[in-house]
């Protein structure tokens, strides 16, 4: 079912009419199963005789061009938004023969799916959230679930997608400025708690210019005492408990319904903004719009005293008893390092005593350098090159008067206690029975059978009884296996080679544990004709699954590349 796939996009979108059924889609579909329908995001239902408005059926399947989405009885709601897209299973559903001749109209339909699956795949990129192609290399990487939980995305000052944490709390602070300042705000917002906090600064006039000074009055009598200025703050003026000069400030807006007096005192307001400071005057009962208000200078305050001094801390426990801090130490007896908690020396000479001999016994090194160990008067004695934080040595080396040599350790990072020694200079005696046996990851010792190997002059022999890779080996009947019977049809490269098969129903022939060049045959006795297939696994000829199903019996053979097994079978033997 070969057809022209266009260059459309496979998506079209429509606003309903009251009732209408119809709905045309402009892209190539090969199955009606390649069609979603949507009536706003409600996903409707495929049915080839559509009842209601919910089931719709589709035409034109397999045809270059595109088609009709029909709607059942009833159709859509006026302006309900109708989305067609194709949406086609990715899957392959043709296998073609290794050899031989193959269906070119099964080729070109597959082709002409890729196609199709790509040009959906297009459509899902140009509607998501992308870089534009001029834009510099930003990440795009969301953070895993845990951090972007009840955030909210952002990108930072370089672009890259990061995110915040939600507002969560607000905070208003209101400061008085200084004299002459001007009014000032500011917002601050915390990425990492979410809290909004925002600052006001209301100005203060400066002091204005000295007024001539009066003529001088005559006494007056005493007057009552007077009170201090105060602030009060609302949206509503006071209008009891005044004094001349009280100061009022707005904390929000008002529309209308005040009495006040503008800076001039003479036009009656009705409204304010928030942050506005009215005064009263009591000559003429009424409160008046400032614009610069300075307050007096409040005293200075008094120094405050000296703290006291905090109390001395505790002495520490640490103990410099078992330190070894001592770049030439000498010595007679034994040095047991294990003992010690730190040890400072990362390149020691250790010389015992002249004419002394004796023992150092070292544990736990874990000091990067070269520790010397010096015997009699040589300059030489017995060198071990330890290695960084690597090699822990438990061996006791036991210095023979006079003697000297060395002995180098040359792997890297491993454990010499009870293990192997690789050396590649030794003068002196290295005791055999501390190192252990040979692993995988260690040399050491290993033993064999003695039927296995011979010994001469230090060489050692494989007996020809052994396999060798580098010759013909030739098999005798003890290395012969006799077939593996899997009446399953599912054999076991790891079994076997060679398999028996008596078929007692139907089965997919199947290869498990895949080795790359392994061959063998299979003998498979299918007397009663049951129907034999091929596991996607398994690769044959066109014929081959319908020859096996064939009552008979047949001498298959394979060959697996790691991956596949590639078979042929022989004809049916009487």
């Amino acid at each position: 079912m070969a057809i022209l796939v266009n260059d459309t996009t496979p998506r079209n979108q429509y606003t309903a009419s009251a009732g209408q059924t119809a709905f045309t889609y402009s892209f190539e579909i090969f199955e009606v199963t390649d069609v979603k329908v949507y009536n706003g995001t409600s996903l409707l239902t495929y049915a080839s005789s559509p009842s209601n408005g919910t089931q719709y059926s589709v035409s034109n399947a397999g045809v270059t061009g595109g088609g009709v989405v029909t709607l059942g009885s009833g159709g859509a709601s006026n302006g309900n938004v109708i989305t067609i897209i194709r949406d086609i299973p990715v899957k392959r559903t043709t296998d073609f023969p290794s050899s031989g001749p193959f269906n070119i109209e099964s080729l070109n339909t597959d082709l002409d799916k890729i196609v199709a699956i790509l040009s959906e795949r297009e459509n899902e990129i140009s509607r998501a959230l992308q870089l534009s192609d001029t834009d510099t290399t930003t990440t795009m990487t969301l953070p895993v679930t845990a951090t972007r939980a009840n955030k909210i995305l952002s990108f930072d000052s370089s672009g890259n997608a990061t995110v915040v944490a939600k507002p969560s709390s607000s905070s208003i602070t209101i400061n008085t400025g200084t004299a002459g300042s001007s009014a000032s705000g500011s917002v601050s917002y915390s990425d990492s708690t979410g809290a909004i906090a925002i600052v006001l600064t209301i100005p203060r006039g400066n002091t204005g210019v000295t007024g001539n000074t009066g003529s001088a009055g005559s006494d007056g009598s005493d007057g009552a005492d007077g009170t201090s200025t105060k602030w009060s703050t609302g949206t509503t003026l006071p209008s009891s408990s005044l004094a001349n000069g009280d100061l009022f400030l707005f904390t929000a807006d008002v529309a209308n319904g005040l009495t006040w007096k503008d800076t001039n005192g003479s036009s009656n307001l009705t409204s304010a903004s928030k942050g506005d400071i009215a005064q009263y005057q009591s000559s003429g009962t009424k409160w008046v719009k400032q614009n610069n208000i300075v307050g007096a200078t409040g005293a200075q305050g008094a120094q405050g005293a000296q703290g006291a001094q905090g109390a001395q801390g505790p002495a520490g426990d640490g103990d410099m008893s078992d330190v070894i801090d001592d770049t030439t130490p000498q010595l007679g007896g034994n040095l047991d390092m294990n003992s010690k908690d730190i040890i400072t020396t990362s390149n020691a000479n250790i010389d015992l005593a002249p004419h002394g001999t004796g023992k150092v016994v070292i544990r736990g090194n874990t000091n990067s350098g070269i520790l010397i160990l010096n015997c009699e008067n040589n300059t030489h004695g017995q060198q071990i090159k330890g290695q960084p934080h690597s090699a822990n040595i438990s061996n006791e080396l036991t210095l023979p008067a006079g003697g000297d040599g060395e002995l180098v350790s040359t792997v890297a990072t491993q454990t010499l206690t009870n293990k192997s020694i690789v050396a590649t200079q030794l003068t002196g005696t290295v005791d055999l029975a501390r190192l252990s046996d040979a692993s995988t990851s260690a040399k050491g010792i290993a033993s064999f059978a003695s039927a296995d190997f011979a010994v001469s002059s230090g060489a050692v022999t494989l007996e020809a009884a052994v396999p060798k890779t580098d010759e013909t080996n030739v098999y005798t009947a003890p290395q012969r296996n006799a077939l593996t019977a899997d009446n399953d049809g599912s054999l076991d490269m790891n079994a076997n080679n060679n398999f028996k098969i008596t078929a007692g129903g139907n089965f997919a022939l199947t290869f498990t544990n895949h080795a790359d060049g392994q061959s063998g045959y299979v003998l498979l006795v299918n007397s009663g004709g049951h129907t034999i297939s091929l596991h996607a696994n398994t690769k044959g000829s066109a014929t081959t699954a319908a020859t096996l199903t064939t009552a008979g019996t047949y001498l298959v053979s394979y060959l697996s590349d790691g991956t596949n097994a590639y078979i042929t079978n022989s004809v049916v033997y009487a």
